[in-house]
């Protein structure tokens, strides 16, 4: 049988309805934006202990929006669990709104360090990484920094990674993904 976090829902959902889901849990269930992001943080967390039991460490990168917003969360969750944390941040976090911005300013207050992406930075092949670049429905070409972020994961030659969301380019460009599906399956177009 399989751990929880490699069990997948047996429905499959376009990105569009899965956004539909979001939507309609936060405007008619009245469960809050921030409320679901720290559940899929929770999950992605859960997911990780089980996977990875003696991890000690986790290098997040962290882009914009609400996914970078789960990657912000995690990460304090994470270093309240004990792990050591490392947030590489693969975009301006001013640029943040919302959701993503409280996750961003809980983050900083827990005390967690956040560096700029650099392509040039030394990797520590003990971290367990965490992509939180993108969610649902990236449908354009990765260019600028998320490519040379994507393309440094790649490169560290690691038994493991961990995918936070939805990402066809970079599950192609990163070898044995261990993805954390939190609502449902989602048909990638």
């Amino acid at each position: 049988m399989l751990p929880d976090c490699e069990r997948l829902p047996v429905d499959i959902y376009a990105v569009e309805q899965v956004r539909e889901m979001d939507r309609t849990t936060i405007n008619e269930c009245g469960v809050s934006g921030y409320t679901l992001m720290q559940r899929a943080a929770q999950a992605a967390l859960e997911c990780i202990r089980e996977r990875w039991p003696d991890a000690l460490a986790l290098r997040i990168y962290c882009g914009i929006g609400n996914n970078a917003g789960d990657g912000y969360v995690l990460a304090r969750l994470a270093q309240r669990s004990g792990l050591v944390v490392r947030v590489v941040k693969c975009a301006p976090t001013d640029a943040l709104s919302g959701d993503a911005a409280t996750a961003w300013r809980d983050c900083q207050a827990a005390g967690i360090e956040a560096v700029e992406f650099a392509s040039d930075t030394p990797l520590d092949s003990d971290y367990v990484i965490v992509d939180a670049l993108f969610g649902t429905g990236l449908s354009r070409p990765l260019s600028g920094t998320f490519a040379a972020a994507v393309a440094q994961m790649a490169a560290l030659d690691l038994w493991d990674r961990l995918i936070l969301g939805e990402e066809v380019s970079c599950q192609e460009a990163l070898p044995q993904p261990q993805p954390v599906t939190l609502t449902a399956t989602e048909l990638n177009a």
